[in-house]
This record gives C-alpha cells, structure tokens and sequence, in this order.
C-alpha cells in the first residue's frame, strides 16, 4: 500500500524533530521547533524526501542562526557551501540564506538575480512567520503569520535558495552583493509605492485644471489612461519630477532635486542631472502627445520581472501654458492590463476606433471582426506606443495575410531610437528554436541590436507569431531594406519539405504537383532527405508513380561529384520485401561492376 502524503510528511516532519530534541535542549529547543514547523510548511513534501532529514534539519537550524539577531529594516544574506565538518550539514549546491522583512515581489526579484548570471534556482523555500524580538533584535518568539494577536511580532520573510555550486569565494561574495541590491531595489519600490500613486493623482488634477480643448481636446481620455493606469493596472516601481532646460540650442530636460521616489530615489540629489528626453516639444494641435509620453527605459526592472521598464511622462505646464516639465514614472503593467481587451483601455479605445475608421469595413462584416482580433491580439506593450498610423499599415498587412503559410516581417522603431519591435509571421508546422534562433540573429544582425526580449504566440492559425523587443545604440542610425530581410527570413526557414513541394510544382504543374506533395511530401526519412535534394527526390517520385505499372524500377547513375568510373544505382519496388543484398550484388557483378558500398 502507498503512503499517503500527509502521512509521509508526518513522519518526515517527526524525524526532524526527533533530531533537534536529540541535539538541543532548553529554550533552544523549544524555538527550533517552533521555527521548523513553520519553516517547511509550505515546501514541496517531492523536493523535501529527496534530501537526508540530517540535512533537513541542517538547513533549518543554519537559517535560524542566521535571523537569531536582525534590526529591523535591515536585510541579512549569506552564501555559502555547506560541509559536514564546519556547518553541520552538506548540500551538493550553493546556498543562499535571506532574513528580510515579508515584502511583495520579494522571491521573484530574488530568483531573477541567479537567472540573470545564468545560474538554476534548484530549490526555493520561502516561509513566511511573525517575529517578536528584543533588545539588539534578538528573537523572543516565533509565531505563525496568521497569528495577528502579537502586535509586536513583524511580518518576515525567510528565503532558501539552492542554486548551481560556485566555489570561487569571489562568486560567492558577488552573489551576495547582487542579492542585496535587488532587496533595496524591492525596499525602495514597496516603501514608496504609496507616495508614487499619490504623485500619480496629483498629476490627473493637473491634467483636469487645464482648459478642456488642451491636447488636441484629448484631455479627457488621457485622464482616463492615468486613473486606469492608477487602478492596479501598473506597478509603481519609480518616479521623480524634471524640468525644461535649454541646452546646445535645444529643450532638455533636467531631474528635480528631492523628487526621486522607488528606483529613482537617487535621481534629484544634489545638483540636477540631466535626463533622456522622452519626447521633444509637441507641435499645438498634436494631440495626446501634447500631455503624454509612452515608452520603454533603456533600464531592465530588477523587481518583480526582468522586462525594460516601461515609462510613463506627463506633462507639465506653467502658468502661462508653456510646457515645464514631466512628471516621469517608471514601473510594469500589470497581468491584467495584457488580458483586457484594447477597446476597455482609455487611449488604446481611441486607436481601435481610428482603425476600424479607416479601414471602411461595415461594423459587423467578417473583415471588421477579423481587423479587431488582430488589435485585441496585437502585443500590448507594442500598442501602448505604436502611432495609429503604423497601427493602421501593420493590421491590414496582418489581416491581407489571412492563413497564407509565408514569412512575413513588420519593423516598428520607437520613436526615441533605444528600441525596435520586429512582429514575424512563420509556418507554425515550420516553426522550432533553431528557426527561431537565426531569425533573431538575422534581426539583430542588420538592426544593430545589443539586447532581445521576444515571446511566441501559438494559436489554431496556421501562423506562429514571434515578437522581438530589440534594444539598439542610442546613436545607431537604422538603415535597413525590409524586403531584403523578408527574403532571407524566407530563406532561412525554408524547409526540405517546402523545396519539394516547389519541384513538384515546376516538374508536373500546380494540380498534379499539390496532388503528389499530399502524398510524398512526408513520406521521405531523415537519412534520405540528408542524402538526397527535392529535385533529386522529384525524379524517385517519378518513378515510383510508375511502379503502379510496371512493378519495378531501377535507376543507374553518375553523380555529379561522383569520382571517374563510380556510379549509383536505385531499385524500387511496390509491396515487397526490401531486396537481399545477397541476392543484388551476384547480379550486378555479373554486368561486370564492383560493389563498394
């Protein structure tokens, strides 16, 4: 009979137990197994029977040393290989202990330091407990979280991490320092969060004292954008105020001091620094471009998710209307501003209308649904900043392709030259990593690219869509022929498979040839494929139509890389056994040729 996992863990838990009340005593004691409890609690019961409980209890009583003492505020972490003789337990990976005060995006954050060196979170163990401490921050009780009566326990995060060895101590030490730096990225985003909402507020009542025709009569739904965006739909991860100054003949613009809140809290001190300038002056009558600024930072988020932040300015305006300043926020949407549909989101309802506008299709015609699957699909950090002109260019393009199976490319550059989105269409049943892999390396070969996000969409249609986010040099100068890239993203990816079916096409015309690809276009083996071209493949079908007649059929030949006096030869056969080479080659020598292979 299996044991039931509540049983299994039962007993895993008690030979812990049994473990520190062999090895401790008195008030020791009765914490450790306060704190082991709580410790693995929520641990996968699969990832805990694969370890020795010594060592179980190893790792437990290692972690509780090291948040024996802790002042509040204050993040502790060590890194080490644990070995039997100096720690009491061993563990073939490297461990990374954390004692932190309980934040949100707290593991997240943490395992994207390890994936960003290129190093595997092995096993993750992330208790959270309420801890009452004294004097010099010394434990006094530990408490489960739910347990709200203790008003002096504070809410704490215990963090386990066992990753790829390292025994270089001075991998272990940078391990350390990078782990630390995402806890005050993660502290200063949670702490200020508050405080950035409120800027956020107090930029929609700026925006609602301006005259009602401001921004091209926009005004109204870029008020709406900000309180949406204001709604949880976007994670506050960093803020701070700038202002216009003139410099080298042209308006930049300069951080206020004291303004920096969450990853910008450093931006302000001091003497201004200057800052990219998101967007130039807007010509009058420009619209929402006038209040608004959407775009990607050159910076990847070291909270939450390892994505380029994404940013958000607002304009401001001094009392005569003459633009100020921004109000900058930087941070991610949320998962659930990527699931509503465009035609819910202020701003993003306004260009699905324009397109519907002018594409002329009747509301309730196929193409017009189709054009607004094609927006409501459409990569949401694309459409946040993608002008409703090349909105426009790109869907139809999208909609014009329907379900043909071909390559097809669209180029979106921001417009502050950091960033170029690339949408390719591929065959789905042509679709793998390695074509994945050259069309990326294509791109960023002609783009001049430093640094590629992408994702892949894989729905019923007969089109896999891949989406690059392609970092380029601030000074790089795009120059690039799209046909020329559609070509060799075409050539690339095209498969034995394809190069058959177009000799088939060439050799019998469009009705027998589609006939014969529906039949033999996987009907060839690896090894023949690697051997043999299509066109070579074109003749062997030839003759195997023929075998329906004749029965047999054989083929001698030269190759054309063949050496002096070596030829090949080819028997099919219809329904039979493969033919003995016992039996073929006492046939073949009698017509005075020399079998070699």
């Amino acid at each position: 009979m299996a044991v039931q996992p509540d049983t299994q863990q039962t007993e895993l838990f008690e030979e812990i137990a049994a473990l520190a009340r062999e090895r401790l005593g008195g008030g020791d004691l009765d914490a450790a197994l306060s704190f082991i409890a709580l410790y693995y609690a929520g641990a996968s019961l699969e990832d805990l029977v694969e370890r020795q409980p010594d060592d179980l209890y190893g790792a437990a009583v290692a972690h509780l040393n090291l948040a024996r003492r802790r002042a509040p505020g204050q993040p502790k972490v060590r890194v080490y290989n644990p070995q039997i003789e100096q720690h009491g337990w061993q563990s073939t990976h490297t461990i990374v202990e954390i004692v932190t005060d309980d934040m949100p995006f707290l593991v997240d954050s943490l395992r994207m330091v390890l994936n960003g060196r290129g190093d595997t979170s092995h096993l993750a163990i992330h208790p959270v407990m309420r801890i009452r401490r004294g004097a010099e921050g010394r434990i006094e009780a530990i408490l489960p979280v739910e347990d709200a009566g203790e008003e002096e326990a504070a809410v704490e995060a215990l963090v386990h991490i066992e990753t790829d060895r390292q025994t270089e101590q001075t991998a272990l030490d940078s391990i350390a320092a990078e782990m630390l730096s995402a806890l005050g990225d993660v502290r200063a985003a949670v702490e200020d969060w508050g405080a950035m909402r409120e800027r956020m507020r107090g930029c929609i009542e700026e925006l609602s004292a301006l005259p009602t025709g401001a921004g091209g009569g926009e005004r109204d739904e870029v008020i709406a954008f900000l309180e949406w965006i204001e709604g949880d739909h976007f994670t506050f991860l960093g803020y701070c105020a700038s202002r216009v100054e003139r410099t080298c003949g042209r308006d930049g613009f300069s951080s206020e001091p004291g303004t920096g809140l969450g990853l910008l809290r450093g931006e302000g001190e001091g003497a201004p620094q200057p800052l990219p300038d998101l967007l130039p002056p807007a010509p009058a009558g420009a619209g929402a471009a006038e209040l608004l600024a959407i775009a990607r930072a050159g910076t990847r988020s070291r909270v939450h998710r390892p994505s380029h932040l994404d940013c958000i300015a607002v304009r401001r305006f001094d009392a005569d209307g003459k633009l100020a300043g921004e109000h900058r926020f930087l941070g991610l949407y949320t998962s659930e501003a990527f699931n509503r549909v465009p035609r819910d989101i202020p701003l993003l309802r306004l260009k699905a209308e324009d397109l519907q506008r002018r594409s002329g299709y009747p509301p309730n015609s196929h193409a017009a649904k189709a054009l607004q699957n094609i927006v409501d699909t459409f990569p949401r950090e694309l459409l946040f900043q993608i002008p409703a002109e090349e909105l426009f260019e790109t869907a139809t393009g999208i909609l014009h392709l329907q379900e043909r199976q071909r390559i097809r490319l669209f180029v979106h550059p921001d417009g502050f030259g950091r960033f170029c989105s690339c949408i390719v269409f591929v065959p789905r049943d042509r679709f793998t990593t390695r074509i994945r892999l050259v069309i990326q390396g294509i791109l960023e070969e002609a783009l001049g690219a430093t640094d590629t996000e992408f994702t892949v969409r894989l729905s019923e249609s007969v089109l896999a869509r891949l989406f690059f986010v392609m970092r380029v040099d601030a000074g790089h100068t795009l120059r690039y022929d799209l046909a020329d890239l559609e070509r060799r993203l075409k050539v690339v990816s095209r498969s034995w498979a394809d190069e058959l079916h177009d000799a088939l096409m060439d050799r019998f015309g469009e009705e027998k040839g589609a006939g014969l690809f529906r039949r033999y276009g996987e009907a060839f083996r690896a090894d023949y494929r690697g051997a043999y071209s299509a066109r070579v493949a074109v003749l062997d079908v030839e003759k195997m139509e023929r075998i329906r007649e004749n029965g047999i059929e054989m083929s001698l030949y030269r190759p054309l890389e063949a050496e002096e006096g070596r030829l090949r030869f080819k028997l099919f056969q219809l329904g039979r056994k493969p033919v003995v080479l016992s039996d073929a080659l006492p046939m073949l020598e009698n017509m005075g040729l020399k079998v070699e292979d």
